[in-house]
Order: structure tokens, then C-alpha cells, then sequence
């Protein structure tokens, strides 16, 4: 099993994992939320996602879900994180950004017993990316 921390700025992980708990029921999986709030210095958030990082930690890895690529949550992680984390812990940790609520969905349903968390990297972006759709044809615009 793998464990999951969502990252965002605002309080978006926080609501997305329980939003994700209200469709899906109980959350199995160890999933925890960092969130980069008005006050909170880099150096601060990054020593809060690290931590998070070892309590969540399984032995199939950890998953870090961030909510913009080219934003501050994922800039920090990406250049600062490795340095932060313990050796042994820095190639099973895999860091993705631009989660959405079928993402989430799909990191915590999609976790088994022997799985690592680069055996779902791609299942989890495809279903994150399968439900993104322009439903404008199927709209009644007609009045």
C-alpha cells in the first residue's frame, strides 16, 4: 500500500479528500492534507509536507498530489522537497500536480496491498484526465 498527501493552496485538499469520502465512503488508505495558507512561510509549508510524508509513509511509497502546476505548492516541493526527506524515502515518493476530485478518487481506490505507488501513476492520470469533457453539446440551450 501506498500512502497520499493532497497539497494545495487554501484549504482545497482538505475539502477535496472529504468530498472524495462522501462518494466513495471510508478511506481506506493512510491520506492526509497539507494546505499553503495566507501567513505561512516556504520553509514552513515544505517542513509540513515533509512530515506528512513520513507519517503517511507505506511501504508501497507516497503519493503527493499537488493542485497547480506552476504554482508555488508545486514549486516549493519540487525544488525542495528531496532535501528534506530521508534518503530511503526519496525514490518512493512521486509527486504529481493538478489533482482533481476523480484523481483523488482514483489514488484512493486503486490502492492494494502489494502495490507501490509508481505501479498507478498512469491509471491515476488517466482516470484524473478521462473526466475532463465538454458536455456543451448536451446542453438544452433552446428556450
Amino acid at each position: 500500500m501506498y500512502g497520499i498527501v493532497v497539497v494545495s493552496h487554501g484549504y482545497l485538499a482538505k475539502e477535496a479528500i472529504r468530498t472524495a469520502s462522501m462518494i466513495v465512503g471510508k478511506i481506506d488508505v493512510k491520506i492526509a492534507n497539507v494546505s499553503l495558507v495566507e501567513g505561512v512561510s516556504p520553509q514552513s509549508f515544505i517542513d509540513a509536507v515533509a512530515k506528512t510524508v513520513e507519517e503517511v509513509y507505506d511501504n508501497g511509497g507516497v503519493l503527493i498530489l499537488t493542485d497547480l502546476f506552476g504554482g508555488s505548492t508545486t514549486n516549493f516541493l519540487a525544488s525542495q522537497l528531496k532535501s528534506k526527506l530521508r534518503p530511503e524515502l526519496i525514490n518512493r515518493v512521486v509527486l504529481i500536480s493538478g489533482f482533481n476530485l476523480a484523481m483523488i478518487i482514483s489514488a484512493i481506490t486503486n490502492d492494494y496491498a502489494d502495490a507501490t505507488v509508481h505501479s498507478f501513476i498512469d491509471t491515476i492520470i488517466d482516470d484524473s484526465k478521462d473526466n475532463i469533457r465538454d458536455l456543451t453539446q448536451y446542453l438544452s440551450l433552446s428556450t
